[in-house]
């Protein structure tokens, strides 16, 4: 093992020679380095993961974590959010700190930073979440002594996980009306009338639509990966599923495929992804002036807009592909508050 700098060289190097736990040779070159003080450490660092030893650095753990969800074949979709959140709220703070030199002080610290974004508890509960996925990847494997994050309470909740924000009917034909070009009007349309998921209805194919039944055929979704966007399987078993069309969204979606040039049945009926929709349906709110919304929240619309109408919460659930009844409870409860005082009423009128 040695750190060296060649003559005429300005950077420093390092070349490690050794052997595994299994006896292994390893021999490892790495040059570049500004100072010999930070080849040494690297050098260290490189020696303690080789051991399994939690004297490293916070990111350095997290580089080997990342490769092993990769190697367990973890959905991309998955990995990429755990990269954004990793890089935006946890990577700033832990990065260059030692995993067995973070302490709660740390912890509070960085909870102290994510405060001040103002971010939802349920986005707070899932930045956490991430961070003590590194460090009880530690603890198993690489001998850090205790998860540090257990002992310091947390500032993220599960209690607000189902907030969103939605649109009136009113607001959504506000909202559509400054759209010029059929194919938003039909994709928008359709994620408010229909409640699918944003992904369901970008892996639309021509075939899924049933004319003559009036009826939407989810069986598929586009997610993200490594390399651009994909069609996968839909998020859930129970996602699989026929939602029925009203009229308007059947003559909308007749149009798009008019538009079409030669429509084959295998063809995509939406010819953008995720970014160009995210994109346009910001541009659209800034435009018609509405509420700012997620566009997921056009889902949540189209739920609150049924419950709010007096439909049986099993029908909305089943035409939301919810896994089960709890979870359309749970997320629209706040909806039937006005139902018990008209209950109380209808009671007390008896």
């Amino acid at each position: 093992m040695s750190v060296y700098k060649e003559k005429g060289d300005k950077k420093w190097k390092v070349e490690i020679r050794t052997v595994d736990s299994v006896g292994k040779a390893i021999r490892k070159r790495k040059g570049g380095f500004n100072t010999k003080k930070e080849a040494l450490l690297w050098e260290q660092e490189f020696l303690n993961k080789l051991a399994s030893n939690s004297n490293i650095s916070f990111k350095t753990m997290w580089e080997i974590y990342l490769e092993d969800c990769k190697s367990k074949k973890i959905k991309d979709s998955t990995i990429i959010k755990k990269i954004q959140l990793m890089n935006n709220y946890i990577l700033p703070v832990f990065g260059n700190i030692l995993m067995n030199e973070i302490n709660t002080n740390h912890i509070r610290n960085f909870q102290n930073k994510l405060l001040e974004k103002n971010l939802s508890k349920n986005t707070l509960r899932i930045i956490e979440s991430q961070a003590k996925c590194v460090f009880n990847f530690a603890v198993k494997y690489y001998n850090l002594e205790s998860n540090p994050m257990l002992k310091v309470k947390t500032i993220g909740s599960r209690k607000n996980t189902r907030e969103f924000t939605i649109w009136s009917l009113e607001e959504f034909q506000k909202f559509i009306s400054v759209i010029e070009d059929i194919q938003d009007v039909v994709f928008f349309s359709l994620l408010f009338w229909t409640g699918m998921r944003v992904g369901e209805a970008l892996a639309l194919n021509i075939k899924d639509i049933d004319f003559k039944n009036k009826k939407l055929n989810i069986s598929k979704t586009v997610s993200r990966s490594f390399n651009g966007d994909i069609i996968t399987k839909t998020k859930t078993e129970s996602s699989i599923r026929k939602i029925i069309l009203t009229d308007k969204t059947l003559e909308l979606l007749k149009k798009q495929v008019n538009r079409i040039y030669k429509p084959a049945n295998s063809q995509r009926l939406f010819d953008f992804g995720r970014g160009y929709a995210r994109k346009r349906f910001l541009e659209y709110i800034e435009l018609s002036k509405v509420k700012k919304i997620r566009m997921h929240d056009l889902r949540h619309s189209h739920a609150s807009f049924l419950i709010q109408k007096g439909i049986n919460i099993l029908a909305v659930s089943k035409r939301l592909g919810h896994e089960d009844i709890k979870m359309t409870l749970n997320t629209y409860a706040h909806l039937y508050e006005e139902e018990n005082n008209r209950m109380i009423d209808i009671l007390n009128k008896i």
